[in-house]
Formats: structure tokens, sequence, C-alpha cells
């Protein structure tokens, strides 16, 4: 498809088909990058999308486990 840049301002922008927009699941947000000489649109990701089914106690206590207990009057200096 070719299309013309319009003037927005001091920039140049594009319109996008109605049929390109839902297919990308684009609503107002939307992330660009640069990739050579090439412009990738994107529909944005959900921060932290994911982490909670990923999470795994087992794994995370075992790094603590050789931290120990601390005890406030033993191991701190006032």
């Amino acid at each position: 498809m070719r299309t013309k840049l319009r003037k927005v301002g001091n920039s140049r922008g594009i319109i996008l088909p109605a049929p390109f927009l839902k297919a990308l699941r684009l609503d107002q947000d939307v992330e660009v990058r640069l990739v050579g000489d090439q412009i990738i649109l994107e529909a944005p990701s959900v921060l932290r999308e994911g982490w909670y089914k990923a999470y795994q106690a087992g794994k995370d206590a075992s790094e603590w486990d050789a931290v120990g207990e601390l005890s406030v009057e033993e191991d701190w200096e006032w």
C-alpha cells in the first residue's frame, strides 16, 4: 500500500487504514521502533504481564537460605 506523508505541526504523519489497526489490536498507544530503514509498529506490551504466573516461590526462597536470620540486638551496630 502506498500513502502520503501529511504535515502535523512540525512533524509528518500517515493515516493507517482501520483494518490495519484492528489486525494489530491498536487503540490509542503504539510501540514504534526503527530497524535499519524500516519503521516497525506494534501493539504495546503490557507491563509485567505474566510475572505472577511465572513466579517460582521455591526457587526464590533457596537464594535467601544462605542469608539466615538477623537479630536486631546481636547483628546490628547502633
